[in-house]
């Protein structure tokens, strides 16, 4: 994991611009890196497709209130969702049982709906737009949640040195989950981001790796006295607490002389390279190429495009097979679909 502050360090290295150079800024480096980041890095990051920055996110399909949450039976897409795509879909009923759902088109609805009745769970979906549209269901009896899994956007790199809070705690009181930080560090930037008593959405961040953990987080800052203060929430329940508490070395609280690895930061922003850290290089090479063509260095140009052909070549190979075993298509016995072509086989 690199920081915004040693990728332009490393640009510069790599184009030999000399540090009194006014034309290669800061500025400019940075705004160079989030180019990079979403018109070369991301799109080679989804061809290796070995699910990198997949995230997930829960989708209640009932309010508060226990009213419908979606009484068109239409789900919007994540925002941050890369693509405008969702990577799988699931159901999750009351009874904690997980379905897939099967996509179906929207030739296809009214054939894949013949013979059936609506039920309290969906069939199928298919995309209307910026939604999903889910097939079958009886939207008064509709319960659980959506299971949406999806490759999350680059944060954009910010020029910033305490963006950031390290997670000390997370622990679990009544319904809230609360994430506790030492606040007698000085972190002037993030204490301008979270002021107490506001809710802001946050990602979790691991440090080691570079990769978001959790995205989009509404957490409300509040203060815990004896120098830490935490960042509450309650749509995280228990199990997600047990998976975020796997990603700290020695869990939490932090202690025994391990660091925090995780940290708080703004949704959507970040002062550190969020995407597998092999690929640091290859971003750093590829925006030094854009600045040999700002100077108009076209030799150097050439040279720094046979590097980014090796580099692209060393990291997708190693990026390429996170498992080295052989591939095996696993089914999942509890797919909806499954279970309609039982119950209404004459209709397939």
């Amino acid at each position: 994991m690199l920081s915004i502050t040693e990728l332009i360090a490393d640009v510069k290295d790599r184009a030999s611009v000399p540090a009194d150079d006014e034309r290669i800024t800061n500025a400019l480096v940075t705004k160079l890196l989030n180019q990079c980041l979403d018109e070369y890095i991301y799109p080679t990051l989804l061809k290796i497709s070995e699910e990198f920055n997949v995230v997930k996110t829960l989708v209640p399909l009932t309010t508060t209130a226990g009213t419908p949450a979606f009484p068109n039976s239409l789900v919007p897409l994540p925002k941050r969702a890369y693509g405008r795509v969702l990577r799988e879909i699931k159901y999750f009923d009351n009874s904690e049982n997980l379905y897939n759902i099967p996509y179906v088109s929207l030739e296809d609805e009214d054939k894949f709906m013949a013979g059936s009745s609506y039920s309290a769970s969906p069939f199928g979906f298919h995309f209307v737009g910026d939604a999903v549209k889910l097939v079958g269901i009886d939207v008064a009896k509709l319960t659980g949640k959506l299971v949406l899994h999806y490759i999350i956007e680059p944060n954009t790199l910010e020029q910033a040195t305490t963006l950031y809070a390290p997670i000390y705690n997370i622990d679990y009181v009544g319904s809230e989950i609360r994430f506790w930080r030492d606040n007698t560090e000085s972190l002037p930037e993030f204490e301008a981001y979270s002021l107490n008593g506001q809710t802001k959405l946050y990602d979790l961040y691991r440090k080691s790796s570079g990769a978001i953990i959790a995205a989009d987080l509404p957490l409300t800052r509040d203060s815990g006295g004896l120098g830490y203060d935490y960042f509450k929430t309650t749509q995280l329940t228990v199990d997600n607490i047990q998976d975020l508490e796997n990603f700290q070395d020695g869990g939490f609280p932090v202690s025994g002389g391990y660091e925090s690895d995780l940290l708080l930061i703004p949704a959507g922003r970040s002062q550190f390279s969020t995407i597998p850290y092999e690929l640091d290089n290859l971003l750093a090479q590829k925006v030094a190429g854009r600045v040999f063509e700002i100077i108009g260095d076209t030799e150097g140009l050439q040279v720094n495009d046979t590097r980014v052909r090796d580099i692209m070549m060393q990291v997708t190979s190693a990026l390429g097979n996170r498992s080295r075993g052989e591939s095996k298509k696993v089914v999942n016995r509890r797919s909806i679909l499954r279970d309609m072509r039982r119950q209404y086989r004459r209709n397939w």
